[in-house]
């Protein structure tokens, strides 16, 4: 019986820190989506610029 309810205080604790760390990445991922979207456009319009002078010589 003692076993079982220490199993189940373990459980219980393994259960919150899977909570903190899944609320740690969705905090990461909302960082991280709005900052590769802004650099990816920037990167696009820099590959275009190089293309057009090639192109006008």
């Amino acid at each position: 019986m003692r076993l079982l309810t220490e199993i189940k205080l373990e459980l219980k604790e393994t259960k919150e820190a899977i909570e903190k760390v899944e609320e740690r990445l969705d905090k990461i991922e909302k960082q991280t989506l709005p900052q590769k979207t802004s650099k990816s456009t920037p990167k696009a319009g820099t590959e275009k610029d190089w293309k057009y002078p090639s192109k006008m010589k």
